[in-house]
C-alpha cells in the first residue's frame, strides 16, 4: 500500500479558471485509484494578474478549486508555504481541506496554523532515486 495523492500547480485568476483546472485534474485522476488529496499549489506564478491579487480574491480561487475536486469525489487540500499561508490567503476559510506547509526548517515549523503535512526540505535522498527528493511528514493517519 503506497498511498497516491496529486499536486497540482494552478495558474487560475478567477473561480471560473480554478473550477476549469479542478475539473481537467480530476478527471485526469479517474482510475488511478487516488486515495490520497489532492493538492493545489497556489503560490507565485509568472502569469500577468496572478501575484497581485488579493488574499480574498486568492482564497475564493483556492475554494472553488477545492470545492471542485470535493465534488468529483476527492479529498482536497492546499500547497503553500509558511510565507504564503499567513499572508497571501485567509486559511481561516479553508478549514474544510488539508493544508500541506512547505518550510525548510530541521528543527520543525514555526507556522501557527493548522497543517496536515509538513514538506521540510527540498534536498532529500532517497535509496534508488538519483538527485534530491523532496521529503515531507504526514499527520493524515491514513
Amino acid at each position: 500500500g503506497l498511498k497516491v495523492g496529486v499536486y497540482f500547480f494552478t495558474t487560475a485568476i478567477n473561480e471560473t479558471e480554478a473550477v476549469e483546472e479542478a475539473s481537467m485534474c480530476a478527471a485526469l485522476c479517474s482510475g488511478y485509484g487516488i486515495n490520497y488529496p489532492i493538492f493545489m499549489d497556489c503560490e507565485s506564478s509568472g502569469r500577468p494578474g496572478y501575484n497581485g491579487m488579493s488574499a480574498g480574491q486568492r482564497t475564493s480561487i483556492i475554494k472553488a478549486f477545492c470545492n471542485t475536486i470535493k465534488s468529483a469525489g476527492y479529498t482536497p487540500g492546499v500547497y503553500a508555504n509558511k510565507t504564503w499561508l499567513s499572508s497571501y490567503m485567509n486559511v481561516s476559510e479553508l478549514s474544510g481541506y488539508k493544508i500541506w506547509l512547505a518550510q525548510y526548517n530541521a528543527a520543525g515549523p514555526t507556522y501557527k496554523g493548522r497543517y496536515d503535512l509538513w514538506q521540510y526540505t527540498s534536498k532529500g535522498s532517497v535509496s534508488g532515486i538519483s538527485g534530491y527528493v523532496d521529503m515531507n511528514q504526514s499527520y493524515l493517519g491514513y
